[in-house]
């Protein structure tokens, strides 16, 4: 019996997949997951011609338009000069990608910023061979690239182009397989490239009389396989052509085969003009087909490629498409007969049946289609198998399944039943899960059945049962708890302890589903998985199964093999028990639907698991090996500086040298991976080293910007991490920043030139104002001082002071010639010169002369006489202690204290010192 994860109240709707579905034919395995990739996603032509791929894992489609260039996120068109059609693309043993167009060949090629172009080799064409129209083959070959084209035939080898010349005007195809060199002419065969020399394939020329190649491939060591356009195949051994007869040769024909490839699981792939692709066995039985009408996106392919991850690329009339040819998940949903949600799951009579919202349903083995079973009542939450019989509980109470259809087993049980248990203890029992309580049945045997009765005691809605090793039933409740049911005199189902738990017990409020895996016992509210200690009566979280259970698990399961399945809100994972007694949980093959939501899970014997989620029934098949770990590479494709100017477009010919000037100082980074499955899910971590600390958390993000770089040698780092938690290789872009101007070599020599011009030009500004001062304070305080010294002297100070700039550029040492000069000329009691320390908002004594002696006095705060000279810019006289100026200017006595070491002037004139427009000190004249 499968558990329903839903309530009545809660039951969510399918949400069907869109255009990203498969069709296939063959029994329950279903669809595989395939993207579309529709013409609107690139501003190019819907047709597509031809695939390859770079070694960077990078896609390029032959267009109508010219190549086609993704990514994983990007698509591009890269033009040919003419915007010609572009029929065929081969990559070489360098990785170079060789073009053949309409009456164009060339290559692609990194531009000088690094972004793909397309490199014309035409011009060496001889003029009178140009008109050669489309190129259906480009090929790689050991002496060169081989261009097909209708008319002519060339061999691009070491830088020069040779034409190779034909007795005929028809078609020569020059390709290869297998490392080998092959060319086909129409009525004359296809002969195998042996030194010199082409060697005729015997039966080939009979062959092609009459018809054309189609397509070849290598099929097994040393054999081709052909397919002609009269749509047969052929295996050519090397010596012998021998017909090779499919199974489902003639449905394929109705469809126009035009190419083939042999896969690496040994299959064949055959593309269609006008029904998509089959995947066939050897024996040429369809395994699958996947066309219009299942969910590829277009019937006409005109060519297939497997990538460096044996993914299927199909280059179709319509867009792109791509798809696993080997995946443990398919999948089914509306066009599979599954137009709701599925609520229980169970095998009988080697059907596989389905409860869901509209009823039940069946899988039919030979269709591959789920069909209605009939009769049976709306909404069925349940399925049971007893007795080689399968009950389903719906709307119409408790049915029995006969094939296609239902039939009712109790007369007067008209009761909707939400949930089935079979009570091992007493196995001639069923509990029925009522809308109200839960219901007993007796099984009597011959398809017959009695009512016992109802429960007594709770009318809660009961959607999950399990029987504990004692013979008790817990009740998973609808609306609150769980509940505990002691029989003490089975069936007198009157006879009963029920114990109810809740909140008080350590279960959050709301709806408890229950479940048993390998005996023990699991409650699931909202979130999380409970388990319940007899002893002290409470119930715990367990982290039997990792944090997410813990936040979001819903569900659990087991099968006959112990494998354990957990279901959480979104997403799923298998549990595989450690010696610790807890689990280590598998999700990598679950990683495509881990943002749908579950309601369900059912797992069967021989390794397959069904998960009911919102995007549809998915089916898990453990037997297929898949490897998850499958390297790609994160590519930076794009640098741009200040927002408008790209220095980088993603391919790097290893020769570049980024160095950047300072103004060029805001740089974006754009990067993606070219891993292409669920591509809008892989997750990147950046790193620039030189500037951040450590790598960034994991985003989605494709693009990084950092601004206002400072000068120096920088590398910014990338990881990418894709849906199955593989991570690619450090991709790297190495830069500098050069130092703006006035932080160079050569601007610091400027400065210290401009800043010894700039201290003379002070030194001589304030030799003057000194002067000056001089002169007003002679004047306030009666010719208390000198006469200033003839302009003779003045000027010898200032030679004096150039002289000490010179000999001693230091500015200390300037200031003391100075202070000493002045004093010196003016024969001062007092000279005090003093600059002002903004961070620390003191006023420093650059020098300080009184009777006769210098003083040295520690910095001390800026005062409301020095706060004013910074303001105001102008100078300051006070004429004795007690003048009217320092009252206005807000001064008290207290607060006009000498500086420590000295005494109190009797007059005084502060001049300010100002370096452009900011006062930098003062120098006070003191009397």
């Amino acid at each position: 019996m499968s558990r329903t994860i839903v309530s009545w109240t809660s039951v969510l709707l399918l949400i069907f997949l869109s255009n990203q579905s498969f069709g296939q034919n063959n029994n329950e395995t279903g669809r595989p997951f395939i993207t579309n990739y529709a013409p609107t996603l690139h501003d190019a032509n819907p047709q597509n011609w031809c695939i390859t791929q770079d070694d960077r894992g990078v896609m390029y489609f032959g267009n109508s338009d010219g190549i086609l260039e993704y990514d994983g996120y990007n698509w591009r068109l890269i033009k040919t000069p003419r915007n010609n059609v572009v029929r065929s693309l081969a990559k070489d043993k360098n990785g170079r990608i060789w073009v053949g167009g309409s009456g164009e060949i060339g290559y692609l090629a990194p531009d000088s910023i690094g972004k793909m172009v397309f490199v014309s080799l035409t011009p060496n064409v001889p003029e009178e061979k140009r008109n050669f129209n489309d190129v259906w083959g480009t090929s790689s070959y050991d002496d060169g690239i081989y261009f097909s084209a209708f008319r002519e035939n060339f061999r691009w080898f070491e830088d020069s182009l040779h034409v190779i010349e034909q007795d005929s005007n028809t078609f020569i195809f020059i390709g290869t397989i297998d490392n080998s060199l092959y060319k086909y002419q129409f009525r004359d065969g296809i002969r195998k490239r042996e030194g010199d020399d082409y060697k005729l394939l015997s039966g080939t020329k009979e062959l092609f009389q009459n018809t054309g190649l189609s397509a070849w491939a290598k099929y097994d060591e040393g054999e081709i396989l052909i397919l002609t356009r009269a749509g047969n195949f052929y295996v050519h051994d090397g010596e012998t052509l021998i017909p090779l007869h499919l199974q489902d040769g003639d449905i394929i024909n109705n469809y126009r085969p035009r190419r083939v490839l042999v896969l690496p699981n040994n299959n064949l792939a055959i593309g269609t003009l006008r029904g998509g692709v089959f995947i066939l066995d050897r024996n040429g039985k369809i395994l699958q087909h996947y066309h219009r009408a299942n969910g590829l996106q277009d019937n006409v392919v005109y060519e297939m490629f497997l990538d460096n991850s044996n993914a299927l690329w199909l280059a179709l009339d319509n867009g792109v498409a791509r798809f696993p040819i080997s995946s443990s998940l398919t999948y089914f949903n509306a066009e599979m007969g599954l137009t709701s949600n599925v609520l229980a799951l169970e095998r009988h009579n080697g059907l596989l049946y389905v409860g869901t919202t509209e009823g039940a349903s069946y899988l039919d083995n030979e269709s591959g289609i789920f069909r209605d079973v009939k009769d049976i009542g709306f909404q069925c939450f349940d399925l049971l198998k007893v007795e080689n019989e399968l009950l389903t509980a719906s709307s119409k109470g408790v049915q029995r399944v006969e094939g296609n259809k239902v039939v009712d087993i109790i007369d007067d049980f008209n009761f909707s039943a939400l949930a089935l248990y079979h009570y091992k203890k007493n196995p001639e029992y069923i509990f029925v899960g009522l809308g109200r309580g839960v219901g007993v049945i007796k099984i009597l045997g011959n398809n017959k059945y009695e009512v016992v009765g109802r429960i007594e005691g709770f009318t809660d809605g009961i959607w999950s049962f399990v029987e504990d090793d004692e013979g008790r039933v817990w009740l998973g409740a609808e609306t609150d708890g769980a509940i505990r049911l002691t029989f003490n005199s089975w069936p007198d189902i009157e006879k009963v302890t029920i114990e109810r738990f809740g909140v008080d017990h350590g279960l959050p409020r709301g709806q408890v589903f229950i479940s048993k895996l390998n005996g023990k016992i699991y409650f699931t509210p909202v979130k999380g998985f409970y388990t319940f200690d007899e002893e002290t009566q409470k119930f715990s979280m367990s982290d039997t199964f990792g944090q997410k259970a813990m936040e979001s698990g819903i569900g659990l399961i087991s099968n006959s093999s112990d494998d354990v399945f957990v279901a959480y809100y979104k997403g799923a994972a298998q549990a595989i028990k450690n010696k610790e007694g807890k689990y280590d949980l598998i999700t990598a093959p679950f990683r495509p639907f881990e943002n749908a939501t579950m309601t369900n899970l059912y797992t069967e014997d021989g390794g397959i698991t069904w998960f009911s989620s919102s995007i549809g029934l998915i089916r898990y098949d453990a037997n297929l090996e898949v490897d998850y770990n499958t390297d790609f590479n994160t590519l930076i494709r794009q640098v741009i500086i200040n927002e408008d100017s790209t220095i980088f477009y993603g391919t790097s010919d290893g020769h570049a040298d980024y160095n950047l000037p300072y103004g060029s100082n805001n740089i974006t980074f754009s990067y993606v991976a070219s891993f292409y499955v669920q591509e809008n899910l892989t997750e990147y971590k950046v790193w620039l080293e030189g500037y951040d600390n450590d790598w960034s958390a994991w985003s989605t993000r494709i693009e990084k910007e950092y601004t206002n770089l400072k000068e120096g040698q920088y590398t910014f780092h990338v990881v990418a991490r894709n849906i199955y938690d593989v991570e690619s290789q450090n991709a790297t872009f190495d830069f500098a920043i050069s130092p703006p101007f006035h932080r160079t070599v050569f601007a610091y020599i400027i400065y210290i030139i401009i800043g010894g011009f700039i201290i003379w030009l002070i030194v001589r500004w304030r030799t003057d104002k000194l002067k000056q001062q001089q002169q007003e304070l002679e004047n306030t305080v009666n010719d208390r001082t000198k006469e200033l010294s003839q302009r003779a002297e003045e000027l010898a100070v200032i030679n004096s002071v150039q002289q000490g700039l010179v000999a001693e550029m230091d500015l200390d040492s300037i200031y003391q010639l100075v202070g000493k000069k002045i004093q010196e000329i003016f024969d001062s009691q007092i000279v005090s010169i003093a600059s002002f320390n903004f961070n620390q908002n003191t006023e420093v004594f650059q020098f300080l002369y009184e009777d006769g002696a210098l003083h040295y006095p520690e910095p001390r705060p800026i005062d409301i006489i020095r706060q004013y000279l910074i303001d105001s810019k102008k100078q300051f006289i006070v004429n004795e202690p007690n003048d009217q100026a320092l009252t206005d200017l807000g001064v008290t006595s207290s607060e006009h204290k000498p500086v420590p070491g000295t005494k109190y002037p009797k007059s005084m004139v502060f001049m300010p010192m100002i370096v452009g427009d900011q006062v930098k000190g003062h120098q006070p004249s003191k009397y």
